[in-house]
């Protein structure tokens, strides 16, 4: 059965004339970015400051009340310089790019990290990155290079709050453009996924699912209703041991619980490295 699964999911990949990509936590965590744990990759990246302000994770370190901005921006240097300013596509990443090649796709994500923008694939990242500001007049900031700059200052002792980045537009403070109050999404990224959607409405359409955990409904439910609204539309999903295909997509789904890495190899390979595939399911008055 999952060979059989597997050659049809490579058969709608082929087919579709667009692949949406949706990702979530699962993604970033497969490139060794986890916000909601305390390993080796987290206390590298911010160092001392991870017993100095008793932080468990990174979604800490974001949310924490820092005494000054100084220090906010410290950690903002410090994890930019080890998640992103050396960034090169991952392994997984470069599985993905290679089943996207000569497609019609976007990517849709909750990810924050920025990896996707990095590594050159068009997408809307619905709660932000923090490789970008807001100023207090909306105006958005690019903070790749200042939080480079911020780091090499923070390992040479000479970080002050003259450091800390102003807008380049209105002088105004910066805050990372991150989900929250201040929050503003960005609009060119929203046009791009305007337009996307718009021009493939009625085409075959192939929703990529990566990572998203059964209860995180923030691009799941509406990625699923748009597969729901188009029956030329497919819907695959990859995430270890936690699926969730609801019955009016069961038709038109393929689940692969495994490890995000293993399960591209096999849909850009073809070759079956033990995969578990949860294939179509008919349901009953369900179109074709």
């Amino acid at each position: 059965m999952s060979k059989s699964s597997l050659k049809l999911a490579r058969k709608w990949i082929k087919q579709a004339d667009a692949v949406l990509v949706t990702a979530s936590n699962g993604f970033a965590i497969s490139e060794g970015v986890n916000l909601f744990t305390d390993n080796q990759n987290f206390r590298q990246a911010l160092g001392n400051m991870v017993t100095k302000y008793r932080l468990p994770n990174l979604l800490s370190a974001f949310s924490y009340d820092y005494p000054h901005d100084v220090e906010r921006f410290r950690m903002y240097g410090r994890v930019a310089e080890f998640y992103n300013y050396s960034y090169h596509a991952s392994p997984v990443m470069k599985k993905l790019q290679g089943l996207l090649a000569g497609k019609d796709y976007l990517v849709w994500t909750s990810n924050t990290e920025g990896h996707f923008k990095q590594a050159g694939l068009p997408v809307l990242e619905i709660e932000g990155s923090w490789l970008e500001g807001i100023c207090q007049n909306g105006d958005h900031v690019d903070l790749k290079n200042v939080l480079h700059e911020i780091y090499q200052k923070d390992q040479a002792g000479t970080l002050t709050a003259a450091d800390v980045p102003l807008c380049d537009i209105c002088g105004g403070t910066v805050k990372l453009n991150l989900a929250g109050p201040d929050f503003q999404i960005n609009q060119t990224q929203v046009d791009a996924f305007q337009s996307f959607i718009t021009r493939n409405q009625n085409r075959k359409l192939l929703v990529l699912e990566l990572g998203i955990g059964a209860h995180n409904q923030l691009i799941k439910a509406p990625s699923m209703q748009l597969v729901a609204g188009n029956h030329n539309s497919r819907y695959i999903t990859i995430n270890k041991g936690e699926l969730n295909i609801p019955t009016n997509l069961a038709a038109r789904a393929i689940g692969f619980d495994a490890d995000l890495s293993l399960a591209l190899e096999e849909l850009l390979t073809g070759n079956d490295l033990g995969a578990k595939i949860i294939p179509p399911q008919e349901v009953k008055g369900t179109p074709p």
